[in-house]
């Protein structure tokens, strides 16, 4: 009642709570994730010492699918409106794969 008074909004706080806890979740998903792949990597490559660079590399690979995968729902969680510039970036950047795929075989 006097948080009412003093003009505190009610609507504006639990719809800010809730977009906050999405964003701790999903992060906090993203890391687990993370942590668990770390688990299976170190139990696939441990009987074999001599493959650890490729270990290290594909920690690295699967860790930045991890990041894009938990930027896209972090955006979507916040509604964010993709523009000319960033939806040039994604097909600058699919593009690129192809190439560097193409050149690769």
């Amino acid at each position: 009642v006097i948080l009412s008074s003093l003009g505190f909004s009610f609507k504006t706080l639990t719809t800010m709570s809730k977009g906050f806890a999405k964003i701790l979740y999903i992060s906090w998903l993203g890391y687990r994730i993370c942590v668990f792949k770390r688990y299976l990597l170190g139990r696939i490559f441990e009987k074999k010492p001599d493959k650890l660079g490729k270990a290290g590399t594909i920690d690295r690979l699967i860790d930045g699918l991890i990041f894009m995968g938990t930027s896209f729902f972090l955006m979507d969680v916040l509604n964010v409106d993709m523009g000319v510039g960033v939806t040039s970036i994604f097909a600058f950047g699919s593009a690129g794969t192809l190439v560097i795929g193409l050149a690769t075989q």
